[in-house]
C-alpha cells in the first residue's frame, strides 16, 4: 500500500507501524489516560488499570510510557504477562537498573529513593494467577515513609467475546483497590482531526485530503476505533492514488466499504 506515498508526496506511511506509536497522544482519550496515569502515580496509587477494546491504542501507550513519564520515573515494561515470572524477573531488574538481575526488596527500596519505579504491563488480560501473585508481592513493598516501592500500570482488554471465560485479571482488580479508567472510541467529529493529524506528521502539505463527509462515513463504518480508522484510511489512500484522485470523498468510502 506504500505505493501511494509518491502520489501524495508523503514522507512515510501515515497509519502503519511506527507512525501509530509516534502519535500516541493523537486522541483525546490517550491524552486523558496519560494525565490520569501521571496523577495516579503522583498520588501514590499502586495499581492503575487502563482498559478498552482492541485498536484503541493501549499497546502504543504502553510502549511510549517510558519516555512520556520522564526522567524521574524508571519504567520496566512487560509485553506479555503470560510468560513465566522466572523468565521475566531478569529483564525487570535490568530495566530498573538493578545489578545482578535480582528483585530483592532491599535493592528495590534503594532504587526507589532516586527514581519512581513503575511496572507497565501490556496485554494485562493475559496475566496468569502466578504472575499476579508475584506482582502482589512487589506491590506490597513500602518505603519508610509508607510510599509504594513499585507502582503498576496495567493495559488490558477486559471485555470478552461470546464463549470466552473472563480473564483472571478481573477478580484481581475486584479484590484490590485499583484506579481504573476506560478508553472510549473517537467521537464522530474527532475522526477528521485524527486523520488529518496523521497525514500532517507523515509530510502532507495540502488542505484536508479527506472531506468532512468522508470522515463521517469512516466513523460510521469503524465505530471510531482508531486502529480500524487507520486500517481503512490505508486502503482508501491506495485506491485514491490508483485512481489519480487528489481528494477522498464519501462516495469513495462507501464504494469500498459497501
Amino acid at each position: 500500500m506504500s505505493a501511494y506515498l509518491k502520489f501524495f508526496e508523503l514522507e512515510r506511511s501515515p497509519f502503519e507501524g511506527k507512525a501509530q506509536s509516534q502519535v500516541v497522544l493523537g486522541t483525546r482519550a490517550l491524552r486523558e489516560a496519560l494525565s490520569t496515569i501521571e496523577s495516579g502515580l503522583s498520588d501514590g496509587a499502586s495499581r492503575i488499570c487502563v482498559s478498552g477494546e482492541r485498536g484503541l491504542g493501549k499497546t502504543s501507550l504502553a510502549r511510549a510510557l517510558p519516555k512520556l513519564l520522564g526522567r524521574k520515573v524508571r519504567v520496566a515494561l512487560v509485553r506479555d504477562p503470560a510468560v513465566s515470572w522466572e523468565a521475566l524477573r531478569g529483564s525487570l531488574a535490568t530495566q530498573w537498573g538493578l545489578e545482578g538481575g535480582a528483585l530483592a526488596r532491599s535493592r528495590l527500596i534503594e532504587a526507589s529513593r532516586s527514581q519512581r519505579l513503575v511496572l507497565v504491563i501490556d496485554q494485562a488480560e493475559r496475566a496468569t494467577e502466578d504472575f499476579l501473585d508475584h506482582l502482589d508481592v512487589l506491590l506490597s513493598y513500602r518505603t519508610e515513609d509508607d510510599r509504594p516501592v513499585v507502582q503498576s500500570v496495567l493495559l488490558a482488554r477486559l471485555a470478552t467475546d461470546p464463549g470466552e471465560s473472563p480473564p483472571t485479571l478481573i477478580w484481581w482488580l475486584d479484590r484490590l483497590q485499583t484506579l481504573q479508567l476506560e478508553f472510549a472510541p473517537l467521537p464522530r467529529d474527532g475522526v477528521e482531526s485524527y486523520i488529518h493529524r496523521h497525514l500532517k506528521r507523515a509530510g502532507w502539505r495540502g488542505d484536508r485530503l479527506f472531506s468532512p463527509e468522508a470522515s463521517r462515513a469512516i466513523h460510521g463504518y469503524t465505530g471510531g476505533i482508531p486502529g480500524q480508522v487507520s486500517h481503512l484510511c490505508e486502503k482508501l489512500l491506495a485506491i485514491a492514488a490508483g485512481e489519480q484522485r487528489v481528494s477522498i470523498d464519501a462516495d469513495v468510502v462507501h464504494a469500498l466499504c459497501d
